[in-house]
């Protein structure tokens, strides 16, 4: 059990990780887009409405930083050892900037004559922390030069052509999802120019995108090879076809002016260029030579972190608006916490003649769990998602929070007025819906039969 839980626990703190980056890219990207838009802005009273889109939710982005910190800290502490002293000055001066863009977002509105120092604070500020966020972003693509366990380079390396490139993506990128925050919040004068900036910035963004993509596999040949070698290329393929896709997908919504669907498509384009850096660099934390599992801490201290953690991403999730999405996230993530022991356990139903085979060709570690041991196990890893699952849904409509709120209301309406038949309905609905996702689940294991027989087999 402790030689599997060496392999899994790594791999669900880097999802943990990575997921707490994202979301802050994401829901800090437009805040901070909207600074880098401030002095662009066509009036005094269109700066006063951007600044108030984002009253409600722009203090808490930054949480997931934290959490995305505190986690490398805990769980990989050689990354934390090696990433912080290649990065200190940009990350530092990330935080200054932050702070600063904090300090006028308060200031602004209580100021009179001295507001347009404050617009130009908040205005620096973002431009400040974007810009050193892409800097960071292609000093870890390019990778760290570590000597004995120890960062080996210098203070400046994080500055280098690609690196700055990286920072203009960036910079782009915000801008794009800034624009489409306020084609949802705004109205009039300032709706049509959200509009105009977002065709410029997309056109932009997709060519720094085209940039990127190009140049990455051209200075890595690690990369090169994880895209373009057979079969690597039919399984990866889709994602830049999707990407292109989804930008003129989003073209068209801008062109046809939707109000929700370019925001929609922006966040989907950042996933796909998430996905797409994932491709290239996993399993590697420090690229490019250690693994998350060369750089974890022992599987006791992320056991330990990992329990901790649990009910705390819920209220994180929860701590502006606790709407259905942040209930499905946080039920999510409860379920990866017991899938975890579900996966331990059906690793440890792989017969010993089938670990000790795969060993004897010689497949390593990660190629033994892959292509062997997880096929065999899926199974018990099936049986084991059934239950995740059912317990969530009958949790969820419990909960009353699902995305149709009627089949909770049910429940509480019977248990508050003592009415049997909305508590019968309730629970009838609750069972068919377990059911229902039970059955999906079923059916998706019985496709995957015919491919782990063959791999056993073979």
């Amino acid at each position: 059990m402790q030689d599997y839980l060496v392999i899994i626990l790594p791999l669900v703190w880097a999802v943990v990780i990575a997921f707490g980056i994202f979301v802050y890219v994401l829901l800090d990207g437009f805040d901070l887009g909207l600074g880098l838009l401030f002095l662009a802005a066509p009036s005094h009273a269109a700066r006063d409405t951007m600044m108030r889109s984002v009253a409600p939710v722009w203090d808490g982005n930054e949480t997931w930083l934290v959490l995305g910190g505190a986690a490398l800290f805990a769980a990989f502490p050689l990354a934390y050892a090696v990433i912080l002293p290649a990065l200190y000055l940009p990350l530092v001066l990330m935080l200054i900037g932050l702070i600063l863009r904090g300090v006028a977002f308060e200031f602004r509105f209580k100021a009179d004559t001295s507001r347009f120092l404050w617009d130009w604070a908040f205005a620096g500020g973002s431009l400040l922390a974007t810009a050193m966020q892409g800097l960071a972003l292609g000093a870890f693509i390019q990778g760290f030069a570590v000597v004995d366990r120890h960062y080996a380079g210098g203070a400046f390396d994080w500055l280098t052509p690609f690196s700055i490139l990286t920072a203009f993506a960036l910079i782009a990128g915000y801008l794009l999802l800034a624009c489409g925050w306020l084609i949802m919040k705004t109205e009039g004068a300032l709706l049509d120019w959200a509009y105009g900036q977002a065709e410029r910035a997309l056109v932009t963004v997709a060519g720094f995108i085209l940039v990127v993509s190009l140049w990455t596999p051209l200075q890595n040949p690690a990369v090169a090879a994880r895209w373009f070698d057979w079969p690597n290329i039919l399984m990866f393929s889709p994602v830049p076809v999707v990407t292109a896709a989804v930008v003129v997908a989003l073209y068209r919504a801008l062109r046809l002016r939707r109000v929700y669907l370019p925001f929609a498509l922006t966040a989907a384009l950042f996933v796909l260029a998430y996905t797409g850096i994932a491709v290239s660099l996993f399993p590697y934390i420090i690229p490019p030579d250690i693994t998350i599992w060369h750089a974890a801490s022992p599987p006791e201290t992320q056991s330990f972190l990992l329990i901790g953690l649990i009910p705390i991403l819920p209220v994180i999730l929860g701590t502006k608006i606790l709407d259905p999405i942040n209930i499905v996230v946080a039920l999510t993530l409860y379920t990866l916490a017991l899938l975890v022991r579900v996966v331990a356990d059906g690793l440890s139903s792989v017969p010993h003649d089938t670990v000790a085979a795969a060993e004897a060709m010689g497949y390593r570690n990660w190629q033994r769990l892959v292509l062997v041991e997880l096929p065999v196990a899926v199974p018990v890893i099936a049986a084991g998602l059934r239950v995740a699952v059912v317990s969530n849904v009958s949790i969820v409509t419990m909960a009353a929070l699902l995305g149709i709120p009627q089949l909770g209301s049910l429940f509480t309406q019977g248990f508050q007025l003592r009415l049997y038949v909305p508590l019968v309905t309730g629970v009838v609905l609750c069972v068919v819906l377990a059911v229902i996702f039970d059955g999906l689940i079923i059916w998706v294991n019985k496709l995957l039969t015919p491919w782990r027989q063959r791999t056993v087999t073979s």
